[in-house]
């Protein structure tokens, strides 16, 4: 029968909080679809492989590792032999580490008195001179006259 009337204000503010929350809701459903939508993250980028190109030569770190400078000596007790090297890699290709060597000592008959080897554990990039830093070799062999210092092998990275 009779209704008692209601108040305008109230009807109007449930009229602007239902019209709120609807715009809200569509803000949620738009920005839900624009992240869906989006391609995802980047793969990270492929390392290439240390593989050469298929026209390059194989490795010959004999040939591509060139002593510029050697030079031994003793250390402070006198016993031991002290070396330095300046290294040249010739090659544009490989770059080398894990450099071997052989030093051999010669009395002043031209007799072998020792031979020493070992394992330079410095890599070298291609076409890059390098001052290894100086190490130890091994005992000093008494009555040496000259010695040789020659590099035996290497381990080739492809760069």
């Amino acid at each position: 029968m009779f209704e008692p009337p209601q108040d305008k204000s109230q009807s109007r503010s449930v009229k602007v909080w239902i019209g709120v929350s609807i715009i809200a809701a569509l803000v949620v459903v738009v920005t839900l679809l624009y992240m869906m939508s989006r391609p995802g993250p980047k793969a990270p980028a492929r390392v290439q492989s240390p593989t050469p190109a298929p026209n390059a030569p194989p490795p010959d770190p004999v040939h591509d590792l060139q002593i510029i400078r050697a030079s031994m000596g003793r250390d402070t007790t006198g016993t031991r032999v002290m070396c330095a090297l300046m290294l040249r890699n010739r090659s544009t290709v490989y770059a080398y580490s894990d450099m071997q060597y052989e030093v051999s000592y010669i009395g002043a008959d031209g007799k072998s008195l020792a031979v020493n080897r070992g394992t330079i554990k410095d890599s070298i990039e291609p076409g890059e001179e390098k001052n290894v830093p100086e190490f130890m070799n091994g005992l000093y062999a008494i009555g040496t006259a000259r010695y040789q210092f020659v590099l035996t092998d290497a381990k080739a990275m492809a760069r």
